[in-house]
C-alpha cells in the first residue's frame, strides 16, 4: 500500500498534475480578455481572462465529455500564462493567439469565443 501511493505521488509530481504555477505570480493587466478555446490532444482548453490578468482554465476531454473538467487558475505577466504549464503567447490577431510551452514543443492556438462553453460555465 505505501509503495502504492508513494509510486502514485511520485508519477502526480513529475507529470505537473499537483503543481499550479499560478499561485507562485502576481497578474499584470492584459488585452488577452475575454473567452478563449483551442484544440490539443483530444481535450478543448477553455480560459476565460479578466482585464486585471487572472483568469481560469477548464479543460474539457472532448473525446468522452463525460466526467468534470480540469480547472486551474490562471495569470498572465506580460506575454507570460502561468497555469499548470508556462505558456508564451504570441497574437495573431484581435481574435487569436498561439501559446507555446515546454520551449515551443507543444502549441495551442486559441480562438476568441463569445460565450463560456457549457461545461465550463461554473468555473467561470
Amino acid at each position: 500500500m505505501k509503495k502504492s501511493l508513494a509510486i502514485l505521488l511520485v508519477g502526480s509530481a513529475l507529470s505537473g498534475c499537483v503543481s499550479n504555477k499560478a499561485l507562485d505570480v502576481i497578474a499584470q493587466p492584459t488585452n488577452y480578455d475575454g473567452f478563449w478555446a483551442a484544440n490539443g490532444g483530444g481535450h478543448v482548453i477553455n480560459w476565460y481572462i479578466r482585464p486585471d490578468g487572472t483568469g481560469v482554465q477548464c479543460e474539457v476531454n472532448s473525446l468522452t465529455l463525460t466526467g468534470s473538467p480540469l480547472v486551474f487558475d490562471l495569470k498572465i505577466i506580460d506575454q507570460t500564462v502561468y497555469v499548470n504549464n508556462t505558456y508564451k503567447l504570441k497574437r495573431s490577431s484581435r481574435d487569436s493567439f498561439n501559446a507555446a510551452t515546454w520551449g515551443g514543443v507543444f502549441s495551442l492556438d486559441f480562438k476568441r469565443q463569445k460565450y463560456s462553453p457549457a461545461a465550463c460555465k461554473p468555473y467561470f
